[in-house]
């Protein structure tokens, strides 16, 4: 009978020694391009942390220039209804001037009417001691009559 093989041959050994070595050398190749992978991962996150750095400061400066032209805003927006309000009242108080102006006007064209009437009636008239003096309304004291004698004081 045979005795099984406990000692594996110098060919068996050698084999197996440069299987190991391949795949060591193979192991070595994937941590080296694992490493690699790691930094260029890390140096990407690196300089998209510097771009966010960039747009979280022009954000804060954004915001602030925000703010300030918010509050601009109101004060602009405060000064305004108070303007408006104020030319609101100015429209109103024109408005009223301008109809109390047109009654005057009104009033100085009767009235110059009826003076010049009046007077057209002196130059017809010819003669002052038939003609009365009388006024367009009726509160002023003089009233005209026909050849009555004045009633006046």
């Amino acid at each position: 009978m045979r005795m099984p093989q406990l000692f594996l041959k110098f060919s068996q050994v050698a084999t197996i020694s440069d299987k190991m070595a391949r795949q060591g050398a193979a192991l070595q190749n994937y941590n080296n391009e694992l490493v690699k992978s790691l930094e260029e991962l890390c140096q990407r996150r690196h300089n998209l942390q510097n771009l966010i750095d960039v747009e979280e400061a022009e954000k804060r400066k954004l915001e602030e220039e925000k703010r300030r032209i918010d509050e601009r805003l109101q004060v602009v927006t405060t000064g305004l209804e108070q303007k408006l309000g104020t030319k609101a009242e100015y429209d109103r108080v024109i408005g009223e001037a301008e109809g109390a102006y047109m009654k005057i006007l009104e009033s100085s064209q009767i009235l110059l009417n009826a003076v010049k009437l009046r007077s057209d009636d002196l130059k017809t008239s010819g003669s002052r001691n038939n003609l009365k003096v009388s006024s367009t309304t009726p509160d002023s004291g003089y009233h005209q009559s026909s050849n009555q004698p004045d009633s006046r004081p």
